[in-house]
């Protein structure tokens, strides 16, 4: 988890005494260290909103109550422009801004907001490849401003000394060296960067110019947020300007230029989340009020309203990780406390054994190791292409689908153990031949509406002699260890080369088609099988 660095006094100022670390507590947040006149906070991943000092005494003082949700919102019409080449298109396409004016960067404001842009880029634009931040102080841009790339342009980078060009930088000053990975090196690469009419205002990602550098007696200032996706670039401006707006600021729009359309930045769009008293109160365990929830989620920042037996509510633009109504159910969980939320009783006692189930399981697992097999545990959740298009299998009956997937790696349940393992050989084609795996797992589907669960047992061998043989011998150890009986019939199936296949009571056994271990960019020759063991 990140950590962020605040002054003691700070937010002895707001909270004081022990009222603190109850509340971060009280957040799921921990205090990590406490050293000359500072504190140091771990921040979870899904709140990057809290890296910054204003952030995170804004959440602090909702869940106390201190503080009431409010509207965020940019004021009037586009304070500048920003034209963006095609040249940076093709490096690093997205770009939003915004102008803050009438801010107070006295004090600590300046490094608070500094170490935030840092913070935030370093995780949760994934040092600085997935988004950065750069501000400059708006009194030193003159004229129009383009955000470009070049090969070869000169700038004295912040703190700087004398001017150095694009390819000094990242070969010899510290930032260029940590951050150069992000754009190309290669000896005709575009580097992105910003400039006004006179001059180069940043290199991109890597360092902004001295010449525009903000300072605590800057009072207006520009924010560019530039990235290689475009959803993480939003959220980052939308996190600024409510930052910036609970510090005082004023802050207005930038109009993006792009080649082909241009865009008013930041959108400050409004998510809207319905939650159902019924839903909190099972997934809770407690009994509560339509009132109670909107109480509730109006101390976690949420502006909310009851809306017939539940509450309707406006997820504030700084929450990148509202998704749903579960999302708002665990805030509310958070803001009710979960101290507060009394354990149940189990109900009714046993003497515990290991299950004959488990037993047979282990049994078996022995075995295969004993055959030479390794064993591997895979996710229960799957996707189609996996489970069927990879496979060149037509897609299943009675497919049990992940609701409100965020996804395309998880939209399913597993209703082979098979395709597991082929990724598994896929993942680790650079070891050494012959590579043998097994599994023994739950694979699911829907039979007249109601889910079923089965264990399997599937197994894969990879190695240039790999044949129909082998493949079959393992069967009938398997077989002979169980008490299977065995019935041996050709068969035809998208996943094995015909008259290389066959199928018995209770599993498929055979050779993989090439066109399937094209699918998996598997090199090599591979035999295997499935089996189950309890229906």
């Amino acid at each position: 988890m990140p950590n962020v660095t605040f002054d003691s006094k700070d937010i002895e100022r707001l909270f004081p005494g022990k009222e603190f670390d109850k509340l971060i507590d009280s957040i799921g947040m921990e205090v990590e260290e406490r050293k000359g006149g500072s504190v140091t906070i771990s921040v979870t991943p899904n709140r990057p909103d809290m890296l910054s000092f204003t952030g995170l005494m804004r959440a602090l003082g909702l869940h106390a109550g201190k503080a009431k949700p409010k509207t965020y919102a940019v004021a009037g019409r586009p304070a500048l422009s920003i034209a963006v080449t095609p040249a940076v298109m093709r490096v690093r396409p997205f770009i939003a801004a915004l102008v803050a004016r009438n801010i107070s960067l006295k004090g600590n404001a300046l490094r608070y907001v500094i170490d935030f842009t840092e913070k935030l880029s370093d995780n949760y634009g994934r040092k600085r490849n997935k988004l950065a931040m750069g501000m400059h102080d708006l009194s030193a841009i003159n004229g129009a401003v383009v955000y470009d790339a070049k090969h070869d342009e000169r700038f004295v980078p912040l703190n700087g000394a004398r001017p150095m060009s694009f390819e000094e930088i990242l070969k010899g000053h510290a930032k260029g060296e940590e951050y150069g990975y992000t754009i190309s090196r290669n000896g005709n690469a575009n580097y992105p960067f910003l400039r006004d009419s006179e001059k180069v205002l940043s290199l991109i990602p890597i360092i902004n110019s001295d010449a525009t550098k903000t300072t605590e007696h800057t009072t207006a200032m520009l924010v560019d947020v530039t990235g290689t996706d475009r959803n993480a670039v939003e959220d980052a401006a939308r996190m600024t300007v409510c930052m910036l707006i609970d510090m005082g600021a004023e802050v207005h729009p930038v109009n993006i230029e792009y080649p082909d359309r241009n865009e008013i930045t930041p959108s400050m769009r409004v998510k809207r989340v319905t939650v159902a008293l019924e839903d909190f109160e099972n997934i809770i365990g407690v009994r509560s009020t339509a009132k109670k929830m909107a109480d509730f989620a109006a101390r976690e920042g949420y502006i909310a309203r009851t809306a017939g037996k539940g509450i309707a509510v406006e997820v504030p633009p700084y929450r990148t990780d509202i998704f749903n109504e579960q999302d708002v159910i665990e805030d509310l969980a958070i803001a009710h406390g979960y101290a507060s939320i009394a354990p149940m009783p189990v109900v009714g006692h046993s003497v515990g054994k290991e299950s004959e189930s488990n037993m047979r399981r282990n049994g078996i697992a022995m075995l295969m190791v004993g055959l030479g097999y390794s064993e591997a545990m895979n996710y229960y959740l799957s996707n189609e292409r996996l489970q069927f298009e990879m496979m060149h299998r037509k897609r299943g009956e009675g497919v049990i689908k992940v609701a409100k997937s965020k996804t395309e790696a998880i939209t399913m349940l597993r209703q082979q153990v098979l395709p597991g393992l082929l990724q598994n050989l896929s993942d680790s084609a650079h070891e050494r031949m012959p590579q043998r795996l097994f599994e023994i797992g739950s694979v699911f589907r829907l039979e007249n509406g109601k889910p079923v669960e089965e264990t399997h047992v599937a197994f894969v061998s990879e190695h240039s002699k790999a044949n129909f043989a082998e493949a079959k011998s393992v069967v009938d150890a398997l077989a002979r260890y169980t008490g299977m009986r065995i019935g041996y019939k050709a068969h035809k199936d998208g996943a094995f080369i015909d008259g290389r296949c066959a199928s018995f009571v209770d599993g498929l056994v055979g050779e993989i088609t090439p066109e399937v271990l094209e699918s998996f960019k598997i090199e090599e020759p591979v035999v295997g099988g499935e089996i189950v063991l309890e229906p």
